[in-house]
């Protein structure tokens, strides 16, 4: 488990390697469907919050990164359109 840097929230890792965010800590990249070679057993944040280290049991140690945002796409019309404009 480790703190956001203004303590606001904090982040979970499992054994597997999947990391939670609570609070406003960052939703930070997934290990999963790749799978930690050996059982978790320490995490660690950047000093500014936007990514982590995490401590495998055989000594290696992975690398996390934000996750990217998700884009949502939803159909709209151009501006100033209507059913009787012109098509473009």
């Amino acid at each position: 488990m480790a703190a956001t840097p203004d303590g606001g929230g904090y982040w979970l890792a499992e054994a597997n390697g999947t990391v939670f965010n609570f609070g406003d800590a960052l939703a930070l990249a997934q290990l999963s469907p790749v799978k930690a070679a050996s059982p978790v057993v320490g995490l660690t944040v950047t000093p500014d919050g936007t990514g982590a280290w995490i401590a495998e049991q055989n000594g290696t140690v992975l690398t996390l990164a934000p996750r990217p945002p998700t884009v949502r796409y939803r159909a709209c019309a151009p501006p100033h359109w209507s059913p009787r404009s012109p098509q473009y």
